[in-house]
């Protein structure tokens, strides 16, 4: 069972990494930084160490090869015929999508949801519910919604990630509110297609929160720049 869950958390490693290159690029290189960076290296390389010590079956578990093969793996989640998160979206059109149509606008709101109770969940994901598209965000979003719906969706994070990278902050604690909300805006954007993180409610309405941070920093130091729409005839 707890190799299952490292199995699934594993790419966060990949994400770390990746966060303190964006870190590194957006705060001035000073010897704090640097320090913490290689701290972080440093103990990150003896834990994994140390792992592979005392439990053998973890041998190699983290090697980029590795974690990557999990990330785009074909093999299906429950069901032989389901559907991966390398294959979501190809399997979403080939198999509930029928028509160009539904390609463009999905299937519907709230058509392919689910409950713990059945009055509540929907006919569609009692007949689908074995090709785990509920397991993924991408996919849901995508059946219910289409093209558009998921471009739409995905254009609202990159969005956020603009937003936070442009908004102009006074003080130095801003500035942190501002760099979380950027590297939660790329995590969310990540994870459309890695989990259902973002359709959870104990963590969805926690990241929206967050970006929604250089909005309220804005607002409060008054830079926030007002927007009209006027109409010329």
């Amino acid at each position: 069972m707890y190799m299952a869950v490292l199995s699934e958390l594993k790419i966060f490693y990949l994400e770390i990494v990746l966060l303190f290159l964006v870190l590194s690029f957006l705060y001035r290189k000073s010897y704090k930084v640097i320090t913490m960076a290689v701290i972080v290296g440093v103990i990150t390389m003896i834990g994994i160490w140390g792992l592979y010590e005392f439990f053998p079956k973890f041998d190699g578990y983290f090697n980029l090869d590795n974690i990557m093969n999990n990330f785009f793996s074909k093999e299906s989640y429950g069901s032989y015929e389901g559907l991966s998160r390398s294959t979501q979206l190809s399997y979403v059109w080939n198999h509930f999508l029928s028509t160009w149509k539904l390609k463009w606008f999905g299937i519907g709101f709230g058509n392919a949801e689910y409950s713990g109770l059945r009055i509540f969940t929907s006919p569609f994901y009692l007949k689908n519910w074995q090709s785990s598209y509920q397991w993924f965000c991408a996919s849901f979003i995508f059946t219910e919604t289409g093209i558009l719906g998921l471009l739409v969706n995905g254009v609202i994070y990159i969005n956020y990630i603009y937003t936070a990278f442009k908004a102009k902050v006074i003080e130095s604690q801003e500035f942190s509110y501002k760099i979380i909300a950027m590297l939660i805006g790329c995590l969310a954007l990540g994870n459309l297609f890695y989990d259902q993180t973002l359709k959870i409610e104990t963590s969805g309405y926690l990241v929206v929160c967050i970006l929604s941070f250089p909005y309220i920093i804005q607002k409060e130091t008054g830079l926030v720049e007002e927007r009209r729409l006027t109409f010329r005839l």
